[in-house]
């Protein structure tokens, strides 16, 4: 993600997205959601974050769906676990850029 900008953090599942999304949720922009991960899929690991979100009174962390489901249910249901996008795969470097600078608008609005 260096031709964007951006630092990353990469974890191997589900149980790690979420564990890792609880422990720093104030230091991430945006969480590029994959729903097929093993030990737990991110439809689970995205409600579990939004659970922990309310119960801890933390503010909402943009997540985007990142799958190769594009079909309307596959859409609906990332929208049910509550993911704020959905990005098709393969993505393009475009389609990547506009949602960091959509996550990072939102975050300046609101700390500003």
């Amino acid at each position: 993600m260096d031709k964007l900008g951006a630092t990353v953090e990469v974890v191997a599942n589900g149980q790690l997205a979420l564990a890792s999304a609880c422990q720093h949720s104030c230091h991430y922009d945006l969480i590029l959601m994959d729903c097929e991960m093993p030990m737990m899929d991110g439809y689970e690991a995205t409600q579990k974050i939004r659970q922990w979100e309310r119960d801890n009174d933390r503010s909402v962390v943009l997540i985007s769906a990142l799958t190769a489901h594009v079909l309307p249910e596959h859409i609906e249901r990332s929208r049910q676990a509550g993911m704020d996008h959905h990005i098709p795969k393969p993505t393009s470097l475009a389609d990547l850029r506009e949602i960091l600078q959509r996550a990072k608008r939102r975050n300046l609005a609101s700390s500003g």
